[in-house]
Order: structure tokens, then sequence, then C-alpha cells
């Protein structure tokens, strides 16, 4: 049964920013699963009448479950884009020193990615989930050059 949704990626940080919905075609979405059925902890999935919507569903879990799963058993930097969502980290009662348990994720985050970094460290930087406008201006930028192809 879903208990909850959540816009995550790129338009949960940018939309509406500047000309962000000019560049972007895909939106992520997160689905909080109480007793799954079909899956143990995570399923992911693309929208079968239209493949630009992507699905992650998570179960249910405590925020003690998902530090753990995300800390010891994740090798995938893109997993860490949830938690930079702040209505999610507010959901989960995230705080900045849980976030920082996970910053190892970054390590292996691919190039198309790496404005996450960004917002990561800025908000360790601003030690709340929250960008300055230069900051956001930063990751944006930083999103653009993995995204935008040069003609």
């Amino acid at each position: 049964m879903e208990v909850k949704r959540f816009l995550i990626g790129s338009k949960a940080i940018f939309s509406g920013y500047k000309n962000f919905d000019d560049i972007t075609t895909d939106t992520d979405i997160l689905i909080i699963d109480d007793k799954p059925t079909d899956y143990d902890i995570e399923t992911q999935y693309h929208d079968p009448d239209d493949d630009t919507i992507h699905y992650i569903r998570w179960k249910n879990m405590s925020k003690d479950e998902l530090l753990f799963h995300h800390v010891h058993n994740v090798y995938m930097g893109t997993f860490i884009q949830k938690f930079l969502v702040p209505e999610y980290a507010e959901y989960l009662n995230l705080t900045i020193d849980e976030l920082k348990s996970m910053e190892r994720l970054l390590e292996f985050m691919d190039s198309k990615h790496e404005y996450e970094k960004v917002v990561f460290h800025a908000y360790v930087e601003n030690n709340g989930f929250f960008l300055t406008p230069e900051q956001k201006e930063e990751a944006f930028q930083v999103y653009k050059k993995c995204r935008v192809k040069e003609n």
C-alpha cells in the first residue's frame, strides 16, 4: 500500500529555475510503500505509458534502517539524491549529521549527477536542507554542463 510520494532528482531541486524546464525531460518519483509484496527494499521502473517518468519504490522503513542500508549496503551515488530533497528529509526528520554519514556515496556518483555533490556540500555548509541563490546557481551550472550537449 502506498504511503507517500515525493518528487526527487533534478526536478525537485531546479523545477521552475531559469531555463531548467527546457533542459530536462525526465521525472523521478519516489513512492514509499507500506508492506510491499513484490520486492524486498527497493524497486525501480519506468511508467509503461510514459518512458520519461521513472518510479522508485521503497519499503517504508525507519530512518535508522534506511541510514544503515544506505551507509553499509549501497554503492550507487545516485541513491543519495532522495535525501537531498528537503521535503523527504523533513519527512524522515533527517539531520545534517545523518546526511553526512552518507558522504561515501558521493565517490560513486556518475558524471550526470555531479550537481548532487554541489547540493550535498552546500547543505553541509549551511547546516540545513536549503541552498542560497549562489549555491543553487552553482549546482545548476554543473547540471547544465553535464546535461546540455554543445552544438
